[in-house]
Order: structure tokens, then sequence, then C-alpha cells
């Protein structure tokens, strides 16, 4: 197992969302997923629906990548015809929410089955996304817990 260090761990508990890489048959699948960091375990938490792609792949094989970015994008709107200018731009951009921190982590998934620990886990990803109930309240979602085995940290001078 990976140890994560600190500022690894700080993105994982503060960041909303990973991209979950997963694989089968040479078939490649990315799916922008919300989840849980369960610092105690340096594990992450996430459900997904057991008629997805993600699931499928996961059944045939375990092993996953998770990207995890503290980027900001500014996307320009085009406004009544007009672009808007780079002072409203930039008054636009938290200058808090700038970061330059890229981590991925390689690991496996595996299906949380036993009934205490998967409420164990339900309550504390439900818990960090109450806005997400409908993806982790339902017969039809599979409880994932991630380990990591491998950490690659990308930082860029912003």
């Amino acid at each position: 197992m990976a140890t994560l260090s600190k500022e690894v761990e700080q993105l994982l508990t503060n960041a909303g969302f990973v991209h979950l890489g997963t694989c089968h048959n040479n078939q490649p699948n990315v799916t922008l997923m919300n989840y849980t960091y369960i610092a105690d375990e340096q594990a992450i938490v996430l459900t997904t629906r057991k008629s997805s792609t993600t699931y499928v792949n996961l059944s045939q094989n375990p092993l996953v990548s998770v990207l995890v970015h503290d980027w900001v994008t500014a996307r320009s709107r085009v406004v009544g015809g007009q672009e808007p200018s780079l002072l409203e731009l930039l008054q636009n951009i938290n200058q808090n929410e700038i970061s330059s921190m890229s981590v991925t982590l390689n690991g496996s998934a595996r299906v949380v089955e036993d009934l205490a620990e998967a409420q164990k886990y339900l309550a504390k990803h439900e818990k960090a996304n109450p806005d997400a109930k409908q993806f982790i309240e339902n017969q039809e979602i599979a409880l994932l817990l991630v380990t990591f085995k491998e950490v690659k940290v990308t930082e860029v001078d912003v």
C-alpha cells in the first residue's frame, strides 16, 4: 500500500471529484465520480450503478487509476454576442482556489459486500456528499473501496 503525503491527503480531503479509470478487454473507461476520502485507511469510497461500465469493468479487472486535481478552469462565456474582457474574467476567478497539484493514484477497487463494513462506509459517504443521495441510497448501487499502490504527483508553478 502506498503512503500518501500530507499534501496528497489534503487534496483528497478537499477535492470534490475524481476521474476513475478502469479497463476490461483492452478497452479503457474514465468516469467522473464523487467520492469520500477515508483518512485512517488512506483509501477512497465511491458508488457506481451495477449496470455501469465501471462496475462491469471492475468485476473483471479490479485495477484502477484515479486522477484528482485542484486546478481551476476559467471558461469564457459569450453574453449578448460579446466576449468578456480580461478584467471581467480575472475578477471572476477566485485566486484562493487556483492551485497547482495533480495526483494520479494507481491501485485496486473492491465491492464492499459485508453489511457492517458497507454501513460504516455509506454513512461517511452520505455525510460527505449530501447532494448525491440518489447515487448512494439505491438498491442498484455498488459500494466500492479503492486502495492505492502507487502515487504520482505533478506540481506546476502557477
